[in-house]
């Protein structure tokens, strides 16, 4: 962060916003992008996107906070260019089906930065943004794999996302939404947050509100304000699958609280404190202590980070729906995990924060 005068210190808070805030900051940028399935039926002319510009107004406080900007008042301005690339890897283990995604690189520059005292700065920071999924030949989604990579100083975050889902769940392409009115080009929301989008051939356009600016409306001046490119031909590139997510047995040390995980609390309907149970972490890691509780869930309810603005714009987005199981916190040498299983054992949702 740039200031002539200011050290600022910039605390980081792992929240659930923060997840979806990397996601708001890029991805929900990428306008009309929908990954093709090998069962996706002929159009005449497919085009895909290949570039994202533009600029979203953090008006809320959640999307400041969410950024890491606590200490700074709402309404900075994030400018955005960034690239998108078509990928795909060999199956990974485990898998029955090849993945394919998009890598999604560039810069965000967040100005108009200004604190308690008065005093500005300015954030620059580089975004990279990997997307997976294991699909069969009928649409159906096994398994996805998310990293974000927010590349920012002080205010630098890594996750990574693993979900499967049992049963599989259509892919993008094979989805319909009705949150949406459709008058092509043009569509626009039917409720909640405002978001309009005019697509045309070669370019589209998205205007909108961010998802907790609950007085904007299709007259009030837009927080989100993105072009978008497309290319008509695309190739992918081949990239190697390098994290494998591993079954560990449970740790009897409990140790303390894991406080990078407390945002899950509020996202899981956690109850009793269990026995720990067996868990998903990425692969090769020094576990050394873990904490499990009871998870009451119907598989009805639907976790979507930013899932109104995903859909809208054809985006992959990760849908959580939590089954009765087990959430486990686990801690080790090289940071910290959060692992979701049902009632038979299996994988439902794991994240995992380099220290």
């Amino acid at each position: 962060m740039s200031d002539s005068k200011s050290n600022t210190s910039l605390t980081s808070y792992h929240k659930w916003e923060i997840v979806e805030a990397i996601v708001l900051t890029c991805v929900i940028t990428a306008s009309i992008f929908l990954i093709p399935s090998s069962s996706s039926f002929e159009m005449e002319e497919e085009f895909y996107v290949s570039e994202i510009t533009g600029e979203i107004v953090l008006s809320t406080r959640t999307s400041m906070d969410a950024l890491g900007l606590h200490e700074f008042d709402k309404g900075a301005k994030s400018s955005i260019h960034l690239g998108v690339q078509y990928i795909e890897s060999e199956p990974c283990q485990n898998c029955e089906h090849p993945l394919q995604g998009i890598q999604i690189n560039g810069f965000v520059n967040i100005s108009d930065l200004i604190d308690q005292n008065d005093r500005r700065g300015r954030v620059e920071a580089k975004l990279n943004i990997t997307y997976l999924a294991e699909e069969d030949s009928l649409g159906f989604i096994h398994k996805e794999w998310f990293k974000f990579h927010w590349d920012a100083g002080d205010l630098s975050k890594f996750y990574d996302i693993y979900l499967e889902h049992h049963p599989p769940i259509w892919g993008d392409s094979q989805r319909f939404d009705a949150a949406f009115i459709d008058n092509e080009p043009f569509k626009e929301t039917r409720n909640g947050p405002y978001v309009g989008i005019t697509d045309n051939q070669a370019d589209a356009t998205i205007n909108g509100c961010l998802p907790e600016a609950f007085t904007c409306s299709s007259q009030s001046p837009s927080d989100i304000n993105l072009t978008t490119f497309k290319i008509k031909n695309m190739q992918r590139s081949k990239v190697v699958f390098e994290q494998n997510w591993h079954k560990y047995e449970s740790v009897t040390n409990e140790g303390n609280p894991i406080h990078s995980l407390d945002f899950m609390t509020s996202v899981l309907d956690v109850r009793n404190k269990e026995m720990p149970s067996e868990f998903f972490c990425p692969e090769g890691l020094n576990i050394q202590q873990q904490q499990t509780w009871q998870i009451e869930g119907t598989g009805i309810r639907q976790i979507e980070p930013l899932g109104l603005w995903l859909k809208a714009l054809n985006l992959p987005y990760g849908t959580i729906s939590p089954q009765d199981g087990l959430w486990s916190e686990i801690q080790s040498s090289g940071g910290d995990c959060g692992s979701l299983i049902d009632s038979y054992g299996r994988q439902q949702f794991s994240i995992y924060i380099p220290s």
